[in-house]
């Protein structure tokens, strides 16, 4: 590491960047302590204890969707049943170091080592900064082990899949490449559109004439795992959700025109997301940083095939957003909330992509040299000083983090967790009263919602109690003026 920072004239900036890095990205990291099952976890470990490992994976199969590979990390988490406390504690910090090291992989191929590290830096802030929903996306451990660590599993699969058509790989990378579209097309139908679109992209636009037999045959497993996938019996169990629709009137029931009021509805969700994303303040500031990256890797970018091609053909990728909504929308009748973060993660993506074609463009086949000869790389502190400024001056979750850790409110949480878990394992009688929480002093990073009702015998109620091998857990009724 010393050896890299000796090398680079920019060590000091480098330094900042890290710095910078370890201030804004570590407390997310720190909240992870302070996470709790959500109800849903409760529910999949209360399944799981009535089967054994095949046969849970076998009914999920048969009655809730073909997410195979997802549904197996959820029975796996299952089977530490009491442990899950601690399991939903170490889960989100896995997944972001995945996340970072994944993303670093992937810059690594195209720029300097120094370089991919500020620019995932860069990249994971920008993410954690904007994430519209904290709580549903980055620490539910269901939304977490569908939609982040399966673009995680495709991040390291486009990795992989670089190095097959630019570079020599090893026969053991090639059997990784063949795992990572196994994994992918098992984390669900929304990870499974996202990759063949993607793949799609990649044969049309960057593999004209190199079609390679493994090309051939990676087509041939993603058609197979698919298939697997879709024809779940499961999944057509999952579309009886669509009657919760309310978009459709009730003699509007024609399928073409579904197919098209759903089409409708979810390319103007998307392009106002996407307007929203290319206004971004954070965005913007870290782009300039992205584009002082490129030029000090520019002798390794300017012959990638990768970056040589027409930027309006790189444009057609942020039709993507538009495809990830469309199954929420045509099942629900809006985006669900952690769909909107998971189309966030791929925006950010794509646009990556799109400012380092275009710099190729413009620098290279334009003959424009003036492009970044050393204006923006002076500015670099000043949009590292306006960084902080909005950090410190607007509303954001690194603030919200800091306030709930500094405040005590997380801390507060956690106590009177721990005291309802107390109280559960004290109570000798099956049927147990806990006191509600008190939410006046609760944290706004992470999930605190009182899911317990006043009533015994409430579904709610009954679930969780089964969990804990008790028949019913409540709280009192609420007094007057509460």
């Amino acid at each position: 590491m010393k050896s890299i920072f000796k090398k680079s004239e920019n060590s000091i900036f480098n330094l900042i960047i890290i710095f910078f890095g370890i201030l804004c990205i570590t407390p997310f990291f720190i909240i992870s302590v302070y996470n709790y099952p959500y109800l849903d976890d409760f529910l999949i470990c209360n399944l799981m204890r009535t089967r054994d490992l095949l046969s849970f994976n076998q009914f999920w199969y048969m009655h809730t969707g073909g997410r195979y590979f997802y549904t197996f990390l959820l029975s796996l988490i299952s089977l530490c049943d009491t442990h899950i406390f601690f399991i939903v504690k170490i889960i989100p910090p896995f997944i972001f170091i995945l996340l970072i090291h994944s993303c670093y992989k992937l810059f690594n191929n195209y720029i300097n080592k120094i370089d991919a590290l500020i620019l995932t830096i860069i990249f994971i802030f920008i993410y954690f900064i904007n994430i519209r929903h904290l709580q549903n996306s980055l620490f539910w451990v269901s939304s977490l082990l569908t939609n982040l660590l399966g673009i995680v599993v495709f991040i390291y699969f486009l990795s992989y899949f670089y190095k097959i058509n630019f570079q020599k790989i090893s026969k053991w990378e090639y059997i990784l490449t063949l795992l990572f579209i196994f994994l992918i097309i098992g984390f669900g139908e929304t990870m499974m559109l996202v990759f063949i679109l993607v793949l799609a992209f990649i044969i049309i636009f960057l593999n004209k004439n190199n079609t390679k037999p493994f090309i051939v045959f990676i087509l041939l497993c993603v058609l197979i795992f698919s298939i697997l996938s879709v024809s779940a019996p499961g999944n057509f169990a999952r579309l009886n959700n669509f009657s919760r629709n309310k978009s459709f009137d009730a003699d509007d029931i024609d399928m073409f025109n579904i197919l098209i009021i759903t089409f409708k509805n979810s390319f103007q969700s998307a392009f106002v997301n996407i307007g929203l994303w290319f206004k971004n303040f954070y965005v913007l500031l870290m782009s300039v940083l992205y584009l002082i990256l490129l030029h000090n890797s520019y002798d390794k970018i300017k012959n990638n095939a990768v970056f040589l091609i027409n930027p309006f053909f790189t444009l057609c990728l942020f039709l993507l957003v538009p495809a990830i909504y469309y199954p929420s929308f045509f099942v629900f009748g809006f985006v669900e909330k952690r769909i909107v973060d998971f189309s966030y993660l791929i925006f950010l993506l794509i646009w990556f992509y799109n400012i380092a074609v275009l710099f190729v463009f413009i620098k290279i086949r334009m003959k424009a040299p003036i492009l970044l000869s050393g204006a923006l790389t002076k500015i670099r502190y000043l949009v590292i000083f306006l960084v902080f400024f909005l950090l410190m001056a607007f509303p954001n979750h690194v603030r919200t983090i800091y306030g709930d850790l500094f405040k005590g409110r997380l801390k507060e949480y956690n106590k009177q967790q721990e005291k309802r878990h107390q109280e559960i394992l004290n109570c000798s009688s099956q049927v147990c009263l806990v006191d509600s929480f008190n939410t006046t002093n609760f944290p706004y990073s992470i999930f605190t919602a009182e899911y317990l009702t006043a009533c015994p015998f409430h579904p709610v109620n009954l679930d969780y109690a089964r969990f804990f091998y008790k028949d019913s857990i409540y709280i009192p009724y609420p007094k007057d003026g509460e």
